[in-house]
């Protein structure tokens, strides 16, 4: 039996909870916490929790989750997108909408492969 210390996640919409040793341990939705390998092993073996072992394809697949999404901003009035655009938008240039929503999007692609 692997006695190590775990991270466990609760990937439930409702928050889990179980007691061991006298103590009681509470995991809010989405939480994950390294907890002592017994512990842990009576989480995942001997509760019906529903908890799970934190590993590197969960890692994954909650960073595919988090990728940021490039707004919509075909959809945004004007006055909105010349806001978006702060200093860089002169009235002088005469921008169409289609203008400002190539430069936003160019600009939010700049700032996210950056990240």
């Amino acid at each position: 039996m692997n006695l190590e210390p775990k991270i466990l996640i609760n990937r439930q919409n409702h928050v889990v909870e179980f007691r061991h040793g006298g103590q009681i341990f509470i995991f809010k939705p989405s939480e994950h916490r390294v907890l002592d390998g017994v512990v842990a092993d009576h989480a995942l073996h001997f509760t019906n929790t529903g908890l799970e072992e934190y590993t590197k394809e969960i890692e994954v697949e909650e960073e595919k989750q988090a990728e940021a999404v490039m707004p919509d901003y075909m959809n945004l009035p004007f006055t909105t997108l010349v806001s978006m655009m702060g200093k860089e938008y002169s009235p002088k240039k005469k921008m169409k909408k289609t203008d400002l929503v190539v430069s936003l999007e160019n600009r939010w692609k700049q700032r996210h492969q950056s990240s």
